[in-house]
């Protein structure tokens, strides 16, 4: 749990409420101690059975109280050897809704504590809060022992309880030793006797009955005000108080806080009727204590003088000293108390009790209830020596609830099954033995709107039914359950002394008692539990190791993602799914992280452009900023700038599309189609689609139905939609290299994150088995889908049958079934002397695959813009339909139609490609054959598409060489040949250039001689 969550065992009010009295500080700290000695002064003794809570900051106790998750809060103000807490002055002011009800004059007593195994002369290290330290200076050097500073006196207590320290000891209060198992070894150990703290009590409501001062009752009134800057004007102001004889015993003055500032200014323009001064670096309020009724005559006229000083007068008060408290709120406390039957202890006899679930929560609950009580436990995996070195009695499966209700006649059955079987089992228990042994059904889930809902909807209607949430488990509550919360809702109870003394168990095991509705208690598990599960979990996720810097807080923060992960994952999942509340705390936390980077970004940009940090700007999405963009259009875009300004520019090395055109047949059918208006579906033409599948089936042996292809706007937003159909935010997408750019980026459009795998020449740039496998065990589980460009760009490398096997087989692992195969066969058609295989038709990978096909490359189509995505999953199909819904919708009629005549051109377009295909052939020839006389460059012969990735580095690495990269080198090309060229590094391949041998004849073979100029006066 969180810091300070421990207190004492007590029951709740009865309005459901989470906690009575509020206080800052660890179980066991002064504060704690004060609220019980004040508490005390109208309980005796029955105060410890109240619920304390302890928490955080003291923002946090203000906060509950207003709120209404705490009846009280408990806030020192003033110590007579530290001064005022100023702090606490300022939230006086921050929450205006907030009264003071009591005052409690608390004498500090500090003591010295250790482990109950050793003595004072074993003492090495004494801990605390640093105050306390120097408040015992005096004693502790005497002593010679070293010191050390923690964040709390009662958390000192705490840390030597829950690592053992033996050499170690704390200074605090004689209740922390009491919490925490603790022996005090020394008392009054302050070297100045005369320390005392005043305590002040909050509440929602004022006191509703005060007694007027008198001998046996002194009351105050606390008073906050606001003064201009004008000479006397606090003389003016105490004065309202002295003239009517009224005793001021404190004043302090504060600055007012920035936030509050605001508010407090438009109160006071509001009552003078004129601007606040802007030229104010300070504005102060001022708090006296009167010692006054505020109902008095003379108070009520000093109130009224105060206010014509001033507009802003606030009063705290009144309230009473000296410890005491008003009836009004002594019978609130009563009212808080438990029944007298949960307030008696369980010690005559034990119950018999049933437990169905002997998991590790199971055994560590039935552990701690088998010291006083007959258990019978049963699970479906056998435990039995288990359950006996405990002390409980096995109970087969099968029949473990019928005889633990006939044979044993179990008087409690508590299900501590997990979440998720829960309604599994409650289903299958023997409803009309339940009815007639009516025992009292506990459960133990830490979600309790949905195990309420599934007992009241299976169990019988005149069936006790008790919902509770231990929160501890066997590592929280390992050194025992004193202090921790036990949230419960008594939903039914026909036998009200059987429930008392069942709960009273985990009463005696000093556990702090909650009476929580279910709905409440799941509101704010969601804020407390999920989100520590969540963080550790995230933060687990990401590696939380020790370092030899370690800071406080990132050591808590490595203790969380410890302690949750030792939780099983089914817990966390649990606390998701039937929690509906943790959903929105998810979406709170994902917003917080994005808005905290925002703020980080936002201010180094503006840092960058030399602007104030503050300022609201206009901004663009933070998915742009990672995103390179195309490498390859940039060089086009460029060589078509210099042409434009009369520069003649050879592009016909880094062209990325054929020099010719399409086939007479798609120019006649757009000329045809050009005059119509047609709409279809969003997938596309249907018949165009059903020559896809035709043509699939006939040239690849690949069955697909017409509603499992999805026409796009070009192979892109086809790999774009497929990526978004499957991906979350965070997921990963492995990319072999040398590749296109594009992948990288399309996934982190998706706000996934792509992985590289580095393929290698000598491997013909093939991706290998081991590689995949390496990959994928060192990807986090989140990792989705695999690419594979086959033939390759920018390599021309193709995978054979058996390549792609090896590769299937690996993706076949129990352990990677939920990986996807991102094919992009766009080449597929331009290949030399080997056969393409479709990567679907492999066993198993057809319904993993996410084809991507188009019409650009084979059919000299590019600027038609058409591809498609072939997929036999039915839910990506119909996630790529949707998306694709909500943006271009469909290609055009007219490029649909193009796509229709090249695929029913029947044997003129066939031969027409195969002819491309040839010519293409012969150019990659007279290519290879030219690059082999150029010394030190290097080519892996290209088995499909029109380019070739040529390997400089030898080049850049001669002695003498001009340039050392590839981006050098084909600036230098175009600067001095006026030919231009791609850099490897568009395809995350730094040292080589992707050649296209797909330019016309003429300049192809010029590109080539001033490629190789360009290289010999590089290196000479």
């Amino acid at each position: 749990g969180a810091a300070g969550r421990g207190g004492p065992s007590g029951a709740m009010a009865k309005n459901g409420i989470g906690m009575a009295i509020a206080y800052q500080g660890e179980h066991g700290a002064y504060s704690e101690a004060a609220a019980r000695q004040l508490f005390g002064s109208v309980l005796g003794e029955g105060a410890a059975l109240l619920s304390y809570q302890g928490l955080p900051q003291f923002a946090d106790v203000f906060n509950a109280v207003q709120t209404g998750s705490a009846m009280y809060g408990i806030v020192p103000v003033e110590n007579t050897l530290g001064g005022s807490i100023h702090a606490n002055y300022d939230l006086m002011l921050r929450f205006s809704g907030l009264h003071v009800v009591a005052e409690l004059d608390f004498h500090v007593n500090h003591c010295l504590i250790a482990s109950p195994a050793c003595a004072k002369a074993d003492i090495r290290v004494v801990m605390s809060h640093w105050q306390a330290l120097a408040q015992c200076d005096g004693y502790l050097r005497a002593w010679g022992v070293e010191r050390k500073a923690s964040f709390d006196t009662a958390g000192s207590a705490k840390m030597i309880k829950e690592k053992g320290l033996l050499d170690t000891a704390a200074i605090c209060s004689a209740l922390a030793a009491e919490a925490y198992g603790l022996e005090v070894l020394a008392r009054n150990i302050q070297d100045v006797q005369f320390n005392h703290t005043r305590f002040l009590l909050l509440s929602r409501e004022a006191c509703a009955v005060i007694p007027m001062p008198g001998p046996s009752v002194n009351v105050k009134t606390t008073v906050v005000f606001w003064l201009p800057h004008t000479s006397g004007a606090l003389f003016r102001a105490v004065s309202a108080f002295a003239l009517r004889g009224l005793g001021v015993l404190k004043t302090e003055s504060r600055p007012v806080p920035k936030g509050q500032l605001t508010d407090l200014k438009g109160q006071i323009e509001a009552a003078i009727g004129e601007k606040f001064p802007s030229t104010l670096k300070y504005s102060y309020v001022f708090y006296i204590d009167v010692a006054a009724h505020a109902a008095s005559d003379e108070m009520r006229s000093a109130l009224d003088h105060l206010r014509e000083i001033t507009p802003f007068v606030r009063v705290l008060g009144p309230y009473p000293t000296g410890g005491i408290l008003t009836d009004d709120i002594a019978a609130k406390v009563r009212a808080a108390m438990p029944p007298p039957s949960m307030q008696a202890k369980s010690t005559v006899g034990g119950l018999t009790i049933g437990v169905i679930g002997f998991g590790k929560f199971g055994q560590f609950m039935s552990r701690r209830l088998a010291e006083k009580h007959r258990l019978f436990v049963t699970s479906i995996q056998t435990k039995s020596e288990t359950a006996a070195e405990m002390g409980c009695t096995w109970v087969p499966w099968e029949s473990a609830v019928n005889e633990m209700l006939t044979t044993h006649r179990v008087q409690v059955l508590i299900i501590a099954t997990s979440i998720t079987s829960f309604r599994h089992v409650v289903s299958r228990l023997p409803m009309a033995l339940l009815q007639e042994t009516k025992p009292l059904v506990v459960d133990v889930l830490s979600v309790k709107t949905y195990a309420k809902q599934v007992l009241m909807e299976y169990l019988p209607a005149d069936c006790d039914i008790l919902c509770t949430h231990p929160m501890f488990g066997p590592e929280s509550g390992k050194n025992g359950w004193h202090g921790l919360p036990f949230a419960f809702e008594v939903v039914r109870s026909s036998h009200w002394e059987r429930t008392a003394k069942f709960l009273g168990i985990f009463e005696e095991s000093g556990c702090r008692m909650v009476s929580m509705q279910c709905d409440e208690h799941d509101k704010q598990t969601a804020a407390s539990q999920f989100l520590t599960h969540l963080t550790g979990r995230v933060v687990a996720e990401h590696g939380c190791e020790p370092t030899l810097i370690d800071t406080v807080g990132y050591q808590n923060l490595c203790l969380i993602a410890d302690h949750v992960c030792k939780d099983s994952f089914d817990l966390f999942y649990g606390l998701f799914k039937f929690n509906p509340c943790s959903a929105e705390q998810l979406q709170l936390f994902k917003r917080g992280m994005e808005d905290v980077e925002r703020r980080l970004t936002d201010r180094i940009e503006s840092e960058a452009m030399g602007k104030d940090h503050n300022m609201n700007k206009l901004h663009l999405s933070s998915l742009l900023s990672n995103i390179t963009g195309s490498r390859t259009s940039q060089v086009s875009t460029l060589s078509r700038q210099l042409q434009e300004e009369g520069q003649t520019i050879n592009t016909a090395l880094s062209v990325s599309e054929p020099y010719y055109g399409p086939p007479p047949e798609v120019v006649a059918a757009a000329r045809e189609e050009s005059t119509g208006s047609g709409r279809n579906a969003e997938q596309g033409d249907v018949e165009l689609r059903q020559a896809i599948c035709d043509d699939l089936r006939k040239r690849k042996g690949l069955e697909y139905q017409t509603d499992q292809i999805i026409l796009s706007c070009g192979g892109k937003q086809a790999i774009y939609q497929a990526l978004l159909s499957i991906c979350e935010e965070g997921d990963e997408v492995i990319v072999p290299t040398p590749g296109s750019g594009s992948y990288h980026d399309l996934a982190k459009l998706c706000r996934a994150t792509p992985v590289e795998v580095e393929t290698l020449a000598e491997d013909g740039y093939q991706l290998r088995p081991q590689q995949l496998l390496t990959a994928l065990e060192s990807c986090s589980s989140r990792c989705r889908a695999l690419v594979l460009c086959n033939p390759g760009n920018p390599t021309g490398a193709v995978l054979s049958a058996s390549a792609l096997e090896a590769l299937a087989e690996v993706l076949r692992m129990p352990a990677f079934g939920h990986i996807f195969v991102l094919a992009d066969e766009v080449h597929e058609r331009i290949v030399y002397d080997v056969e393409h295989v479709s990567f679907a038709t492999l066993p198993g990978m057809r319904n993993r695959t996410l084809l991507i096909n188009g019409f650009s490359m084979a059919f000299a189509m590019t600027g038609v813009r058409l591809g498609y995505l072939a997929v036999a999953h039915e839910g990506v199909a119909e996630a790529a339909t949707r998306l694709q819904g909500l943006t271009t919708s469909r290609p055009s009629s007219i490029v649909q139609r193009c796509g229709l005549a090249a695929l029913s051109g029947g044997k003129p377009v066939e031969d027409w490609v195969a002819s491309r295909v040839q010519e293409l052939k012969l150019r990659r020839d007279l290519m290879l054959r030219r690059l082999q006389t150029i010394p030190d460059v290097e080519v892996k012969a290209p088995q499909g598409t029109f380019f070739a990735l040529i390997n400089l580095r030898k080049v850049f690495k001669k002695a003498g060489a001009k340039v050392k990269t590839t981006e050098d080198f084909c600036l230098k090309c175009l600067k001095e040949w006026r030919v231009a060229l791609v850099p490897g590094e568009a395809f995350h391949a730094p040292g080589t250039v992707r050649l296209s041998f797909a330019g016309k004849m003429e300049e192809f073979q010029a590109a080539l001689t001033a490629f190789e100029a360009c290289v010999r006066s590089a290196a000479p």
